[in-house]
């Protein structure tokens, strides 16, 4: 097994036991989420609560932004990635990478109060956030997979 973690926090953000699919020439990693019973949930409760499945999985933590404060985010965020880039080399180049970006940014952006935002378990919000959206009854999960390293377990 994989596990994927921040390459700037360090924090397991995913795992390749959940379903993924890449998109944005290679820059997304998007996973559908599920619900499921809470583990702290009591046996005996008929009505359990229900949470996500990389939510509870990954410890992953809510947290909120505006547009202005995600855009400041954004902006280190990707002065993060590019070095990252330039060091590591690769098949992915730095302008590659703010070209295919600003695809999904502009999508964001366009349709930012559907988004939520996710840091790892340590509530840091210096590395990948991770972004989930509802699209009609499913909701999918978000990475950069330029700011992800792969673990394997």
């Amino acid at each position: 097994m994989k596990v994927y973690k921040c390459a700037f926090t360090d924090e397991e953000l995913c795992s390749d036991s959940m379903p993924a699919t890449i998109e944005y020439n290679g820059l997304i990693m998007k996973v559908p989420a599920k619900f499921v019973t809470a583990e702290d949930a009591d046996e005996d409760d008929p009505n359990p609560e229900q949470v996500l499945d990389v939510v509870m999985y990954y410890n992953l933590n809510e947290t909120t932004y505006t547009k202005k404060t995600y855009r400041g985010h954004l902006k280190s965020f990707f002065a993060k990635v590019c070095a990252r880039l330039e060091e590591k080399g690769g098949d992915l180049t730095v302008d590659a990478f703010k070209k295919d970006s600003m695809v999904f940014v502009k999508e964001i952006l366009a349709t930012f109060d559907e988004w939520q935002f996710y840091t790892g378990a340590g509530f840091d919000d210096s590395g990948v956030i991770v972004l989930s959206k509802w699209v009609g009854e499913e909701c999918f999960f978000y990475y950069w997979l330029p700011a992800i390293v792969e673990q394997k377990c």
